[in-house]
């Protein structure tokens, strides 16, 4: 997802794609602001756009086209919107081959949370991964490292 023809960097493209999520999520008729309720509705948007027998995007629904880019934007509107909520940074490596798949957001309790790796998850194992409990737990407290880096 690294745009390459103009150099920017993974976390200038992290704020653009996460903008550009939180608009078209709305603009979808889903109800995202920077505030736990948006894990909420991420969950009602992957139960609505999902078929979660055969783990693929519902044809003509919004991740059918652009998939990879379309997840790597919700990823980082969920990167953005834990640490506005739990603080943190962005980690990011700009010379790693696959920068876009490994962002991470580190949380200011220590806890690590890998957006990315979250959604894929969610797409292969379906509801039973919980966006928002995932999440929030990260944000909570300090917890089991293995339960947060999801890969």
């Amino acid at each position: 997802m690294v745009n390459t023809e103009n150099n920017a960097t993974l976390l200038e493209d992290i704020a653009i794609a996460s903008g550009s999520a939180l608009n078209a999520l709305n603009a979808s008729g889903y109800n995202v602001e920077m505030n736990e309720g948006a894990f909420k509705e991420l969950d009602r948007f992957f139960q609505e756009q999902m078929d979660d027998v055969i783990h693929q995007p519902l044809p003509g629904g919004i991740l059918a086209d652009e998939t990879g880019k379309r997840l790597f934007m919700l990823a980082t509107l969920i990167g953005d919107i834990a640490i506005y909520r739990f603080g943190g940074v962005w980690l990011t490596d700009d010379n790693d081959p696959q920068g876009d798949m490994n962002i991470a957001v580190r949380l200011n309790n220590g806890n690590t949370l890998k957006p990315v790796y979250l959604l894929l998850r969610r797409m292969q194992d379906g509801p039973t991964i919980n966006i928002q409990q995932i999440v929030s737990s990260a944000g909570a407290a300090r917890v089991n490292k293995s339960a947060l880096d999801i890969e």
